[in-house]
């Protein structure tokens, strides 16, 4: 039982396959235009509205609470005990917040 090649067959197999590949195609392009959409939306929100600034610092205030010598020991002659009261407001000009709590500094 041999089989002839038959042209019509097969150029209706090959209509049929391409009805099936062109809906895919079409869903795939839908999804990497909006998959590209999505890119350039974060693209541009991240270089402008969260785009990070540093904050705004201002002492409003400075205060010398104490002053105190400290008798000297085995390796240095004498040191001084300065105790200041800083007032400071800090402006955050960003959209994600922070918190700062009471802070101290050394200075030697």
């Amino acid at each position: 039982m041999t089989e002839e090649f038959d042209p019509q067959i097969y150029e209706n197999q090959k209509k049929g396959q391409n009805k099936c590949k062109q809906p895919c195609i079409v869903a795939l392009g839908i999804l990497l235009a909006i998959i590209f959409i999505l890119c350039i939306i974060i693209l541009i929100l991240a270089l402008t509205v969260f785009k990070i600034k540093d904050p705004k610092i201002e002492v409003l205030s400075v205060a010398v609470d104490g002053i105190a010598l400290v008798p000297p020991s085995h390796f240095f002659k004498y040191k001084f005990n300065i105790t200041l009261d800083l007032k400071i407001q800090v402006e955050n000009p960003n959209r994600a917040s922070f918190r700062h709590e009471a802070g101290k500094s050394e200075l030697t």
